[in-house]
């Protein structure tokens, strides 16, 4: 599966969006993808990390016209009719290998429709990264980690067959931070703050100020007599760092990181941290770290609001409002008040599992298959209605009796919510969604195995039936759940169904019960 990266990286920009797509395109090349990047010659761009994690950088020239922080529409650099003559050589000739690739996915916040239909040509498939929900896209398929982010957000922007992949679920966060997670749930409970490891990580985009007024901060903090030390991790793209460099000479306790390749681990050893309100967002909140958040550009507003409401972070402040006094307060507040400290973990711990990568690659992967197991969302509550209500489905159900609206909702969104469940639609190359499979970690019966547990339940729409796809559905699913152990009970009377377990592989165990171990 080949596959096209295009976005940007640079001062003004920052550093996140193309950072969030190295976390994906890892785990795509994980699963086989042959993977690229088209990018532009931006100040401070970031190319020598793309290459660094193996991977061909095809470059734009640099932009003619001035790029605008608080304006994203500049953030191109070029006209659209400008930015597709410089991009489709790499399409038209041999430099992508094809002129067309399997999968284009977009990050730019200065992309819209006009841009993704122009590109139509040199893609089979196109995908949006997107925070913003500010205008019309062409695409196949929309990525937006916003928490809580709703459906809603998008609609009229997106066309009706466009797979949204919506919220805190679909976070891009490199492996690292999924290791880590458990140790961090331990030592967050066991914090003792009266020796406390300060954590200062800047975007790529971040102002000198944050670093001024926070140094200012921790010359407070150890007047106060506070035993506490200070790690400064700028990204490598940064143009002040010589200028750290010397504010930092002579004070005691500080540490400063240039490019760290062990962001987890710093954040991890920390126990507060200070830092925008970027996607760097979800990394601390996968490892409940609690934060003075600051919001640095008009885009994390939102962000910052939804874990306002999440009691997930201790806001600051818009970055002209903040001084070093305002962050001493809050960092006082922190280090005296542990009941705050252990709610604002907590809190931060809900907002991201670290898990988003894991969702998305099986979904993106099996866009070259027949069918596609995405994960269901708010909007598919009424088609599984309409499912759970058919005769030919109910048949050999343990409950025989349809249910009522009211007894489905309830069911849905426990379903959706529980952590031991999965709940997947089944949808065709047209987006058709033709079935369901749900996975419980709960076992009718006792297992002995030591791999990951899985109960399956399958629905076909009646409609469909007879054409393979429940087989077609088990194999896919046995694909994307590798080092896995699955059962499924199946009513001895299901002659069809038992059927189906036999041609996926199952084994037959009892009267009712088929097992599978890959």
């Amino acid at each position: 599966m080949k596959i096209a990266f295009r976005v940007d990286a640079s001062n003004v920009i920052g550093i996140g969006h193309v950072m969030r797509c190295l976390t994906l395109a890892k785990a795509l090349t994980e699963r086989g993808a042959e993977i690229c990047f088209i990018s532009r010659i931006l100040t401070g761009h970031i190319f020598a990390d793309i290459i660094a994690a193996g991977y061909q950088v095809y470059p734009l020239p640099k932009p003619r016209k001035k790029i605008i922080k608080s304006d994203t529409s500049t953030w191109l650099g070029e006209s659209f009719d400008t930015e597709i003559e410089q991009i489709s050589p790499y399409f038209t000739t041999s430099s992508i290998k094809s002129n067309k690739v399997d999968l284009l996915i977009v990050d730019h916040y200065a992309i819209d429709k006009y841009w993704h239909q122009a590109m139509r040509p040199y893609c089979q498939k196109l995908m949006v990264i997107d925070d913003l929900a500010n205008r019309e896209y062409d695409c196949d398929i929309l990525l937006d980690q916003t928490l809580n982010r709703q459906a809603t957000s998008y609609k009229n922007l997106v066309p009706n067959h466009c797979l949204l992949m919506l919220g805190q679920a679909y976070m891009l966060l490199r492996e690292e931070f999924s290791l880590w997670r458990e140790q961090a749930q331990i030592k967050r409970k066991k914090a003792n703050l009266t020796t406390s490891s300060i954590l200062l990580m800047l975007g790529g985009s971040d102002p000198l100020k944050m670093v001024t007024e926070t140094l200012s901060a921790f010359g407070r903090l150890q007047k106060e007599g506070k035993n506490s030390s200070l790690t400064i991790i700028l990204p490598s793209n940064i143009q002040f760092s010589d200028r750290v460099h010397e504010k930092i000479k002579g004070i005691t306790n500080i540490q400063l990181i240039i490019g760290s390749d062990n962001v987890a681990e710093l954040m991890y050893q920390a126990d507060i941290a200070i830092g925008s309100c970027g996607s760097v967002s979800w990394e601390r909140c996968s490892l409940g770290l609690p934060t003075l958040s600051i919001v640095t550009a008009e885009n994390q507003i939102t962000l910052n609001q939804e874990l306002n409401k999440q009691n997930a972070v201790l806001t600051t402040g818009l970055i002209d409002e903040i001084n070093a006094t305002r962050i001493y307060q809050n960092l006082m507040v922190l280090l005296n008040d542990n009941t705050l400290y252990q709610q604002l973990s907590r809190n931060a711990f809900t907002c991201c599992d670290a898990n988003g990568s894991r969702r998305v690659t099986p979904i993106l992967i099996g866009l070259n298959q027949e069918l596609t197991l995405r994960p269901a969302t708010a909007l598919d509550k009424e088609l599984l209605f309409s499912w759970q209500r058919q005769e030919s489905i109910r048949q050999y159900s343990n409950t025989p009796k349809p249910p009522s609206w009211h007894e489905h909702s309830l069911w849905f969104d426990k379903c959706i919510l529980d952590k031991n469940k999965e709940l997947f639609i089944l949808t065709l190359a047209n987006q058709q969604a033709v079935g369901m499979i749900r996975l419980d970690k709960s076992t009718p019966i006792e297992v002995k195995s030591t791999k990951p547990t899985h109960t399956i339940s399958i629905i076909i729409d009646p409609q469909f039936q007879g054409k393979k796809l429940g087989l077609l559905a088990l194999k896919t699913l046995i694909k994307q759940k590798p080092n896995s152990y699955f059962l499924a009970q199946v009513h001895p009377e299901n002659v069809p169904s038992n059927k189906l377990f036999l041609l996926a592989g199952f084994t037959k165990i009892s009267t009712d019960m088929y097992q599978h171990s890959t």
